[in-house]
């Protein structure tokens, strides 16, 4: 999986690509490079509205547990923009972070994200980004940290400094870790759960692989710093019922759950 994340001050739509300030044929054409490319498209904005539309800035992250690494694709006005170029493309540090506060996909996105993305920058030198929706927006406020497609949700303003310190040593942030982005939800969760049975942190030192599955029940076969962990799972309903944006009444969600770890 990648990440093509692409510099643009907004406003956005509820698709933020299709309705946003880039031109429809360049918006096509970057569709098409990203399908091409298995990569979610991001739009993202300063934190500071200082994004602009005659320089945008492009990123091309992989996310792979084989290959993590951010590509910078350069700055691009609309007509270079719908010509994008992977090919043409230098590396550069790690690492980038998104929070999430697309706030016409969903309320809690900017309710949660705006703090949040605030103390993340004032936090860290590294680039932080606001970025449009990213999914699990009932995990407002949202942190993805790139290139490993680290996911975060319910991030505190008061926590970011630990996120920044775990990200600088090459680790996750365990108390709000929710897996990698180029994991299948089951292998996220059991990802999690065997980081918290072991306390192995470090990025590169679990892997997650499902061995079979079905709507109903997994079992994911996890190697966490060279010792195998068997990790059986099913679908169950939280007895802690949620909303699933601001203002909703809660409601039960059905999500994978761990049965055992062998």
């Amino acid at each position: 999986m990648s990440w093509l994340v692409i510099e643009d001050p907004g406003p956005w739509g509820r698709d933020a690509l299709s309705e946003s300030r880039i031109p429809a044929p360049a918006a096509d054409a970057l569709q098409r490079l990203a399908d091409g490319l298995r990569a979610r498209v991001q739009l993202v904005r300063r934190h500071d509205r200082t994004s602009s539309v005659h320089s945008r800035q492009v990123i091309w992250a992989v996310a792979d547990h084989d290959h993590a690494a951010l590509h910078d694709l350069g700055s691009h006005d609309d007509q270079t923009l719908a010509e994008l170029d992977v090919t043409q493309r230098a590396t550069t540090a790690a690492p980038v972070y998104l929070v999430c506060t697309h706030a016409r996909r969903d309320a809690c996105c900017a309710v949660f994200g705006r703090p949040l993305v605030a103390a993340l920058s004032a936090a860290t030198d590294r680039p932080v980004w606001e970025t449009s929706h990213t999914g699990g927006h009932r995990f407002a406020g949202v942190v993805i940290v790139l290139p490993w497609g680290l996911t975060y949700g319910r991030v505190d303003p008061d926590e970011v400094a630990r996120l920044v310190a775990a990200t600088d040593g090459r680790e996750v942030y365990l108390p709000r870790y929710r897996g990698r982005s180029c994991d299948p939800p089951a292998a996220q969760v059991a990802d999690v759960a065997v980081r918290q049975h072991t306390g192995v942190l470090g990025i590169d030192l679990v892997r997650a692989t499902v061995v079979r599955a079905t709507d109903e029940e997994a079992l994911v076969s996890v190697d966490a710093a060279g010792r195998t962990h068997n990790v059986a799972l099913a679908i169950a309903t939280p007895q802690q019922q949620r909303p699933l944006s601001c203002g909703d009444a809660d409601a039960p969600i059905m999500a994978w759950q761990v049965r055992e770890i062998r």
